[in-house]
């Protein structure tokens, strides 16, 4: 009876050392297959983030390629642009260097063109034109009109520039606009062509009466007087 106790006991003990053992090998199954499935997923995640990575890096280094071929191409283009601005430059400029040498040309052309044709007058026509002048210029300062007569007076002096008469009449001009030293320098030069001439030693005289310079008009006088002793002296300004 005892015998039979003790070994239904054994078999007993022996059945739950079994299931223990069973119980046990489960439990480490199932971990494994958990930490396994844990552990893929996990790996999986990594290779996502470094393909991710990967992928981020390609992209960056593809912009920056495509921007330095975009400046590349930047650079080709305004270098190009200022050569085409530069050879434009230079022919507007050779295009208007041409242009300003065909218009002097053109103009120096038309002035040579129009250049009056000066004729001199002929040799028996200078007297007649001269005396012409002459009594004009007379008229012109008897009725003190200086201006106008200094003109044809000129004009005769142009025809004659030795004519001795004239320039009295010139510096008689000179002297009613009050361009006294002219008109002293006039009378000097007709005297040096004749020193005959009476009326120039009148005008001298004159002259210097108006400068207050009275010796020097008395003698102005008296060689008038010396040279024409009817000479009217009267009509010059009084002495002092």
């Amino acid at each position: 009876m005892t015998a039979c106790r003790y070994r239904g006991i054994q078999s007993c003990a022996g059945f739950l050392a079994c299931a223990i053992l069973v119980l046990f090998s489960a439990a480490a199954i199932a971990s494994t297959n958990i930490v396994g499935t844990t552990a893929e997923p996990a790996h999986n995640d990594k290779s996502g983030l470094a393909n991710l990575a990967l992928q981020m890096v390609g992209q960056i280094q593809s912009q920056q390629q495509a921007t330095l071929q975009a400046v590349q191409a930047s650079s080709k283009q305004t270098a190009q642009t200022i050569r085409i601005a530069i050879v434009i430059g230079i022919l507007l400029g050779a295009g208007l260097l041409a242009m300003f040498l065909y218009l002097r040309s053109a103009l120096r052309s038309i002035q040579r063109r129009a250049r009056p044709v000066v004729i001199p007058p002929s040799a028996n026509g200078i007297p007649q034109r001269l005396t012409s002048l002459m009594d004009t210029g007379d008229a012109l300062l008897n009725s003190k009109q200086p201006g106008f007569a200094l003109v044809c007076i000129e004009e005769a002096l142009a025809l004659d520039s030795h004519h001795a008469r004239a320039h009295v009449k010139k510096a008689m001009a000179l002297e009613q606009l009050d361009r006294l030293d002219e008109a002293l320098a006039c009378y000097d030069h007709a005297l040096a062509l004749d020193d005959s001439l009476a009326e120039a030693f009148v005008g001298k005289g004159a002259i210097y009466n108006r400068l207050e310079r009275f010796r020097e008009a008395l003698e102005c006088y008296e060689h008038a007087a010396h040279l024409q002793p009817t000479i009217n002296i009267s009509q010059v300004h009084s002495l002092p």
